[in-house]
């Protein structure tokens, strides 16, 4: 079964390489010489994949985008490219402090993507329009949840949520305190739950409600989960 599913991740990540952009986004595989996206040593839709490539997992993570035409325009850097995300980020740092603390579960355990797989114009923190994000989910992001058959689907960040909600018909939201009480479940699938991206912005913009709110956030979710068991 896991070779089967490898086999048919592997098919969509070739599809992404393949996919035709529209204006200003790149492919990842056109900076440095290919280096990061190199088909042999990257079989996935997202280089991120790379160090969180359990196709059997239980948990599936779905982060936003991977990075921005600014940052892939800078020096190579040769941990990226091995990993598959630079584990000194806030960003992963975070996101496997919550993993570890309220899932018993690292980063390597579960099976984790960008919703995005593609290169944004500008700086990291630049926006994607939403219906590229929506384009997204229903190409990639939904065709790996079906192969991967998670429990538990985490969308770090609101427009992360809203376009997979989008994608399963579901209610979007403004905002991300909403969407954190709004977790779903499709129907012999996984729950899908939407938490703050674990970047410094996005925590300190939940938190100011409160100090501990995104702690909260991932208890609840993770005592629902493991409820469900």
């Amino acid at each position: 079964m896991s070779n089967d599913k490898r086999s048919q991740l592997a098919a969509l990540a070739s599809d992404r390489r393949a996919f035709a952009l529209p204006k200003c986004y790149r492919q990842i595989g056109s900076f440095h010489g290919g280096k990061y996206d190199n088909p042999k040593d990257c079989p996935h839709v997202s280089p991120y994949t790379k160090g969180a490539c359990n196709v059997d997992a239980q948990v599936f993570i779905l982060l936003q985008d991977w990075a921005s035409e600014k940052w892939l325009s800078g020096p190579f850097r040769q941990a990226v490219a091995n990993l598959g995300r630079d584990p000194s980020l806030p960003t992963n740092i975070t996101l496997s402090g919550y993993l570890t603390d309220h899932l018993s579960l690292q980063l390597a355990e579960t099976y984790a993507t960008n919703l995005f797989p593609f290169v944004k114009p500008g700086k990291m923190k630049a926006p994607i329009p939403f219906h590229l994000l929506v384009d997204s989910a229903h190409r990639f992001a939904v065709p790996q949840i079906d192969i991967v058959k998670p429990r538990l689907v985490i969308c770090l960040g609101l427009a992360t949520f809203n376009a997979l909600s989008e994608a399963f018909n579901q209610p979007v939201f403004d905002r991300i305190g909403d969407a954190i009480k709004s977790q779903f479940k499709l129907a012999d699938g996984p729950q899908i739950w939407c938490q703050a991206h674990t970047g410094k912005l996005g925590q300190m913009t939940r938190n100011r409600i409160g100090p501990d709110i995104t702690n909260q956030d991932w208890r609840r979710m993770a005592d629902a989960y493991l409820q469900s068991r």
